[in-house]
């Protein structure tokens, strides 16, 4: 459903600041059209979309003032991974929601190298939030947490497969 979400999410940023990035744009699910905030994504899926985000809001941070060209598909891609998961970040955790919606709409609107120093912040409130996030609502399975290979070690999986989810290249869009 998150790569379906991803695929099909609006482009459009709408709303004033009280808003969620994007509440007033539906977006095409398998479940019809529905608000990003009306879509929930399965707890492997908010751990994914948590990493690309993180991943992401580094990568706006890096281009701002040395490659401007680059920031409008980078944003569009941190606004349609947050618009596939903020349903669910919402649901549960609005604290965290509150957090991390600000922060990222600030990474979405940044140009320039003298925004640079506020998207470094907003960087460092998105990863805290992730993970604060998912230390609060781990995901379940074999790619709940690149940090949970222990797990994995001590499986008693005798499938004879040593394929790991941490394996798996990210989502692409």
């Amino acid at each position: 459903m998150l790569a379906a979400a991803l695929l099909t999410g609006a482009a459009a940023c709408g709303g004033d600041d009280k808003d969620p990035v994007g509440s007033d744009v539906e977006v095409g699910t398998e479940s019809g059209n529905l608000k990003p905030e009306d879509v929930r994504a399965s707890a492997s899926e908010v751990a994914d979309g948590w990493r690309e985000l993180k991943r992401y809001a580094d990568d706006v941070v890096a281009k701002l003032g040395s490659d401007e060209a680059a920031l409008p598909e980078l944003q569009e891609r941190l606004l349609t991974i947050w618009e596939a998961i903020l349903g669910s970040v919402k649901a549960n955790d609005p604290a965290t929601y509150d957090t991390a919606d600000p922060a990222l709409k600030t990474l979405m609107s940044a140009k320039g190298s003298g925004a640079k120093a506020e998207a470094e912040k907003a960087a460092d409130v998105v990863e805290d939030a992730g993970d604060a996030y998912l230390e609060k609502f781990p995901a379940s399975g074999a790619g709940a947490s690149p940090s949970s290979s222990s797990s994995s070690d001590d499986s008693d999986d005798d499938s004879g497969s040593d394929v790991k989810s941490d394996d798996d290249p990210p989502l692409s869009y």
